[in-house]
């Protein structure tokens, strides 16, 4: 039996590739328009964020893509900056974005222009993922390495830092509502 035909181009490569005009991020748009078809995505962010002072927050959003969260929270806060590190994806993201309160700018989600706890929330939709998979390497016997947990910790060491610090946390954090592992039918 044959293997897996070797893998001839980079995660990188492949990135640039999905993203290499303003149709293809238009394309992208439309997928992932479709992930949140029931609107859960929305719901859920105004159940952890303080209803009564999402009006008041300035969100960042890390690698936004073409916009989607942006555009889905920009209704409800103040206001939303929102970065990229692909040009086409940017300019995608202010072509599909009508909101007068979001800005968006080209920058990686380990390195936001950005103050120290500017942010009141801080999202990032596919960024992570795409971060570990681009520094994520993958060996013949199943296993993998790389220094893609350094690369992710430095993503959320990032967003930390555009959060306010948490002068009082919650001593009895309350557990995650679902349960793990996700209970499939």
């Amino acid at each position: 039996m044959a293997g897996r035909p070797k893998a001839t181009r980079s995660f990188r490569a492949k990135h640039s590739a999905l993203y290499a005009s303003e149709r293809d991020c238009a394309r992208y748009d439309a997928l992932c328009s479709r992930q949140d078809h029931a609107g859960n995505t929305l719901a859920e962010l105004l159940s952890v964020v303080a209803g009564d002072n999402m009006a008041s927050l300035h969100v960042v959003d890390v690698g936004t893509g073409t916009g989607k969260l942006a555009r889905l929270l920009a209704p409800h806060v103040q206001s939303v900056s929102a970065f990229d590190r692909s040009d086409d994806m940017i300019t995608a993201a202010r072509a599909a974005t009508s909101a007068r309160n979001v800005s968006f700018a080209v920058a990686d989600v380990r390195s936001v222009p950005l103050p120290d706890g500017c942010a009141g929330l801080v999202v990032a939709g596919w960024a992570i993922s795409y971060l570990k998979a681009e520094y994520e390497v993958w060996h013949r016997d199943g296993s993998s390495s790389g220094p893609w947990r350094e690369e992710v910790d430095a993503a959320l060491a990032e967003m930390e830092r555009l959060l306010p610090p948490n002068p009082d946390p919650d001593p009895n954090p309350q557990p995650y509502p679902y349960p793990y592992p996700y209970p499939y039918p």
